[in-house]
């Protein structure tokens, strides 16, 4: 049993929650030298990682099954 965080009904007993994603930010990921480690002919390498530009969850809900399909259908 849990409350929904949109509409505040307690869901009923064994009833499925939903994590639904309300805010996002970007974010600027930096390049690491020798971040990555991998076994190449019975030695291991070091690979490096060049970083870039990816999105965080910044807020998530935890909503009931009718608010999760109503909110999912406006995006």
């Amino acid at each position: 049993m849990f409350i929904c965080q949109h509409c505040n009904a307690q869901a009923s007993f064994k009833e499925k929650s939903f994590l639904l994603t309300s805010k996002t930010r970007e974010k600027l990921y930096p390049s690491r030298i020798s971040a990555n480690k991998h076994r190449q002919a019975n030695k291991i390498k070091k690979t490096d990682d060049p970083g870039g530009i990816g999105t965080e969850i910044v807020e998530e809900k935890q909503v009931c099954k009718l608010c999760y399909q109503a909110l999912t259908l406006l995006e």
